[in-house]
């Protein structure tokens, strides 16, 4: 890795002498690398949307941990 993309990538875990598109967009590098190591070593994580919003969580016993977030993030919505 070039010394210039770490130094940004240190930059921007701080928050400093960036814009906030480029945090953003190492936020969301980030979350994808953590995302394929876990769909990687874990077989049994599953994505489930709410609302177009992407959820991840473990199957356990034919019910996911996402799927009972976005259940009760409907409840919460409805009230």
């Amino acid at each position: 890795m070039a010394p210039a993309s770490r130094r940004v990538r240190r930059l921007a875990r701080r928050g400093l002498g960036v814009g906030r598109k480029v945090r953003d967009r190492a936020s969301a590098a980030r979350l994808a690398r953590q995302r394929q190591g876990l769909l990687g070593s874990d077989a049994g994580v599953r994505q489930v949307s709410f609302d177009g919003v992407p959820l991840w969580g473990r199957v356990v016993d034919g019910f996911t941990a996402a799927g009972t977030a976005a259940d009760n993030l409907s409840l919460v919505a409805d009230a």
